[in-house]
């Protein structure tokens, strides 16, 4: 079984001298952001908070801690034209023409 808690990946560095240092890795599920967090931390520093609609973390741009607007829909607004931070599309609804005149029959 997976954990939402766990990291998303891990960084292994190799020094000068050959000394390893092990990080996790975390992403936020608003923009992508990518940041390492020592291990057995949760989050880690760079963490902003945990979004409870993506289930995921989110970094500390200001951006990503206003309001959820997944990296999904993020691409969607720039492939429509739209200003990418839009939560969701605007739709206009227009009333059905024959409710409004009445079927002529």
């Amino acid at each position: 079984m997976s954990s939402i808690l766990k990291p998303h990946g891990t960084s292994v560095e190799t020094g000068p001298y050959g000394e390893i240092t092990v990080m996790n890795l975390y992403t936020c599920c608003h923009c992508q952001f990518t940041w390492e967090a020592p291990t057995g931390s949760i989050g880690g520093k760079l963490a902003g908070g945990f979004c409870g609609k993506c289930v995921g973390y989110i970094c500390k741009n200001p951006n990503c801690l206003k309001e959820c607007v997944p990296w999904e829909r993020r691409l969607e607004n720039w492939e429509a034209g739209r200003d990418y931070l839009t939560p969701r599309p605007t739709y206009v609804s227009v009333p059905d023409l024959e409710m409004i005149l009445g079927s002529k029959k």
